[in-house]
């Protein structure tokens, strides 16, 4: 693990570079994408702008909602996140915001997907080189490992990446793409969590993998709805 890296008298706290890299890679995939949503480079880095400040405040809510007696100990600080705070807060705001950039809440909301995957995959491989949110310790004869549930996650972040970018390419009707996004990674953080050191407190079930299911919930019925509404425009088309 790497937690911190020197550079002559400046400690860089690796964790946070990984979400400075997240953050430019936001950048990257919406200016390279602007075109698709009829945006002007400014109006995509400003897109990216309010991805991250919407996130960033999804995930410290959910975290101080989720540690409450913790919070009112110790306060606000930069430590503790949870992630799910950032995929439940962004697309409900950016639908709405979405607006200011002349984009439907669906488009709106399949401009987000691709961002919010490639800034968790960074951010939980900034989570790995810090030391924090690994898996349990086991042991296989005298050599003893902790599984690396972040190197995991951040792995099977940028499939999802790949497969949302993917997807763009053909066209997918708008929406499609967040909840593809919600249900991909619901699955994902839901099978990695029984790998992960954390509390299963919540009938037998971590925050995290309650959170996946409402996650997956979303996603599926968003997905279902949309064939649903297809079909039946279908049937209208035939029957005129």
């Amino acid at each position: 693990m790497l937690p911190t890296i020197t550079v002559r008298t400046l400690h860089l706290s690796t964790y946070w570079l990984m979400f400075a890299m997240g953050v430019c890679a936001m950048g990257v995939l919406m200016v390279r994408r602007r075109k698709q949503y009829d945006l002007s480079v400014p109006k995509a880095l400003l897109f990216t702008l309010l991805v991250t400040v919407f996130g960033v405040t999804g995930t410290k809510l959910l975290y101080i909602l989720e540690s409450w007696p913790k919070f009112t100990e110790d306060g606000l600080t930069l430590g503790g996140q949870s992630f799910f705070g950032a995929v439940f807060l962004v697309p409900a705001l950016m639908a709405v915001f979405g607006r200011l950039f002349a984009l439907t809440p669906g488009r709106a909301l399949d401009a987000c997907a691709p961002c919010g995957a490639v800034i968790v995959a960074c951010m939980r491989f900034g989570c790995f080189m810090n030391g924090c949110c690994g898996g349990w310790e086991m042991t296989l004869g005298n050599f003893r490992f902790l599984w690396p549930t972040q190197a995991i996650e951040s792995m099977g972040d940028f499939v999802i990446l790949g497969l949302l970018l993917r997807m763009e390419e053909r066209g997918t009707y708008p929406g499609r793409r967040y909840a593809v996004f919600l249900a991909a990674y619901g699955v994902l953080r839901f099978f990695v969590e029984f790998l992960r050191d954390t509390a299963k407190d919540w009938l037998y079930l971590s925050h995290g993998q309650w959170f996946a299911i409402l996650g997956c919930l979303i996603g599926g019925a968003s997905l279902w709805w949309e064939s649903k509404g297809r079909s039946s425009a279908g049937q209208n088309c035939n029957l005129t």
